[in-house]
């Protein structure tokens, strides 16, 4: 299923579908930092934003940049779920299926344009897998949120 590149789709969560092409990353994007922003920061204060937004957005390019390199481009989805102190993010794309556990880790004494994005992720995240369900890619991006702090009595 493909969205034109201006529709956006929310849910009580966050589940965002656009057109994966490089020019909607940045709506992606937005979407992703203001839930994160609204919904996790304000509740989790040592909640690593940055980190967890790199690794969104590099997820994200490689769908651009691989799944659809020899494809016309289809939908690229991101999915957040807050569910017992975690946070997932699941990056849906309809390319090929890809080798997950396969990919090299970076040559760092031979660095090169590329090659570091599943490296950082799976540094900056708790947890991360992929699964082929169908005709989709899901990597589904997991971080622990630890606990909300709790108000002082009085």
């Amino acid at each position: 299923m493909t969205v034109p590149n201006d529709q956006i789709v929310s849910s009580p969560d966050l589940d965002v579908e656009v057109l994966g092409v490089r020019e909607n990353l940045g709506t992606l994007r937005a979407s992703v930092e203001r839930f994160l922003l609204t919904e996790v920061c304000c509740t989790f204060p040592n909640f690593p934003f940055e980190d967890v937004m790199l690794a969104v957005q590099e997820a994200c390019a490689n769908v651009v940049r691989h799944a659809y390199r020899d494809h016309p481009p289809g939908l690229l989805r991101a999915k957040l779920e807050l569910t017992n102190l975690v946070l997932r993010i699941t990056i849906v794309d309809e390319g090929p299926p890809y080798d997950f556990d396969g990919a090299p880790s970076p040559d760092f004494a031979n660095p090169t344009d590329g090659g570091y994005g599943l490296f950082l992720i799976k540094e900056i995240m708790s947890r991360v897998t992929y699964v082929r369900e169908g005709e989709e890619n899901h990597l589904i991006m997991e971080t622990a949120l630890g606990s909300p702090p709790t108000e002082s009595a009085e």
